[in-house]
């Protein structure tokens, strides 16, 4: 067992498509262009000023009683927070965001559980495993209430990142079934890059249970590398951010060229955007 820290793998992030729908109207925040504006300096990896333009205007939909629009920044600030590593904007925005989600009566709504699921993947980060599984439960309850496609590409974020949960409580071969489910739904949908990250995360699970399947963890890593290393994989933001979390495990298990070349196509990706 490798006695240094296990790096920790940022889940899929969870997306919310009402949220970025949401019309400027009077007294209201222009949450489009917000967002226009936040995936530009994200793409630059300037976190710094993604967190200066939150603020600012979370704080601006507060003063309007904008409610639905502060809730869309909240859910911004909740992937932020986890990116900035900064647990006292985390938890702030998570209490924000769960009563926003009651206040402008998203409760039992796709949209309001993928703000829930953003909330506990948040929670997990911060090293709240059990709270973070009450807000999954909470969430797989709404998508099957609502009927939810199992296809649809949110289920690949709630699979990944409640699995990930379930590892840090021992609980592992609910996990693998969850990983399984996962791998299936972003191999359907094209998403190679979640996919690589689902296996990058397997790969830790299979390490952490008690008998370590040292087979399974050099199948998920080769599986993973040859779709981050690949030439014909576009060379994105999005990229970028999944090379730059990947890159430690890659370090972690001894691949040291692929976990080098993550990090230096990483940085080349954000200078140039």
């Amino acid at each position: 067992m490798n006695s240094q820290s296990t790096p920790k793998i940022l889940g899929v992030e969870p997306e919310c498509p009402a949220c970025k729908k949401i019309e400027k109207a009077a007294g209201s925040v222009p949450v489009g262009r917000v967002i226009e504006k936040l995936d530009a300096l994200l793409s630059g990896n300037d976190l710094a000023g993604a967190e200066r333009l939150l603020e600012y205007w979370m704080g601006e939909a507060r003063m309007l009683n904008d409610a639905r629009g502060e809730l869309s920044l909240v859910n911004e600030m909740l992937g932020l927070s986890r990116r900035l590593a900064n647990k006292e904007k985390a938890q702030s925005a998570i209490d924000r965001a769960l009563a926003l989600v009651t206040e402008t009566e998203m409760d039992g709504t796709v949209s309001g559980a993928t703000i829930l699921l953003n909330a506990a993947t948040t929670k997990k980060a911060f090293g709240d495993p059990e709270g973070a599984v009450a807000l999954y439960e909470k969430t797989a309850g709404i998508y099957r209430t609502q009927q939810l496609d199992e296809s649809d590409s949110r289920y690949a974020a709630f699979y990944n990142n409640y699995a990930t949960t379930l590892v840090d409580l021992a609980r592992y071969d609910e996990a693998q079934t969850l990983y399984q489910k996962a791998l299936a739904l972003t191999r359907e949908n094209g998403a190679l890059l979640d996919h690589a990250v689902t296996l990058v995360n397997m790969a830790h699970m299979y390490e952490a249970s008690e008998s370590i399947e040292s087979k399974k963890i050099t199948d998920c890593l080769a599986r993973a590398e040859h779709i981050l290393m690949d030439e014909t994989t576009e060379r994105t933001p999005y990229y970028a951010f999944v090379a730059e979390k990947c890159a430690p495990s890659f370090d972690y298990f001894g691949y040291f060229f692929t976990a080098k070349a993550l990090r230096d196509t990483s940085k080349e990706i954000y200078e140039r955007s």
